[in-house]
């Protein structure tokens, strides 16, 4: 416990912590068509529509500022030290609360000043666009954090006092079902399943949370990735006969 007297200097939010997270899975079977009766009836009936919507709202974003370089990376702050960290998370906000907001912008051209100014690699997010940052104005967004001077600010809020990029996705399964019937002395039935499933239907872009160094204000609010498990549209086809 770093002050006994003051619980609340060494509070905050998890990694995993979402404050939001909304799920919808619908199954529509559209009525018409139903008995699939004649060739119309097996052409339009039996379709089945799943989509599943998701959403949620951003993971604590650290804003971090390096300590060193090589091994001894970390340094002590209010009287802990962590040799295995490679930075650490003592910044404060400069008066108290953050309007930087966590949008996504694009710039076609380098933003203004000195922040932000890394282009991000189209290759890496599949975006046509020279720069993307999490801030419509970098460097003002950069101006609201200072680092912590000890003795003066009695804690660090570098971890959560910012949220990452709100995600949403759709996915879908499309399926028809045809079964055919032919009688011959008795009744024999074949039928045919076709199955479509889609992962990120609408194909949109989901930004990963940018680079929050304050060492750093080239690549400060840059975005450089999508987000893991967000990736470009894929779709899987499967025909099956049963009889």
């Amino acid at each position: 416990m770093l002050d006994p007297w003051n619980l609340d200097s060494e509070y905050g939010p998890n990694g995993f912590d979402v404050k939001f997270i909304y799920n919808l899975a619908l199954n529509y079977q559209p009525s018409f068509y139903k008995n699939q009766q004649g060739i119309v009836g097996h052409l339009l009936g039996g379709w089945s529509l799943s989509p599943l919507f998701t959403a949620q709202s951003g993971f604590p974003l650290n804003v971090v500022q390096q300590d060193g370089t090589g091994s001894n990376t970390s340094r002590e702050a209010f009287g802990q030290s962590d040799p295995s960290q490679s930075a650490i998370y003592n910044v404060v906000l400069t008066n108290g609360s953050f309007n930087g907001g966590n949008s996504l912008h694009y710039f076609t051209t380098s933003p203004a000043g000195s922040v932000g100014t890394t282009a991000t690699s189209k290759s890496a997010t599949g975006v046509s666009s020279e720069w993307l940052n999490m801030f419509g104005d970098p460097t003002a967004a950069y101006g609201q954090f200072r680092r912590l001077i000890l003795g003066v600010d009695e804690r660090g809020n570098g971890f959560g006092i910012l949220r990452g990029f709100p995600r949403w996705n759709v996915d879908m399964t499309v399926t028809v079902d045809m079964t055919v019937t032919k009688d011959i002395r008795a009744t024999e039935r074949v039928g045919l399943t076709f199955t479509a499933m889609m992962t990120n239907v609408l194909n949109h872009f989901q930004p990963d949370d940018p680079s929050m160094n304050l060492n750093s204000p080239a690549t400060f609010g840059r975005v450089s990735a999508q987000a893991t498990g967000y990736d470009s549209r894929q779709m899987e086809f499967g025909l099956r006969l049963r009889w």
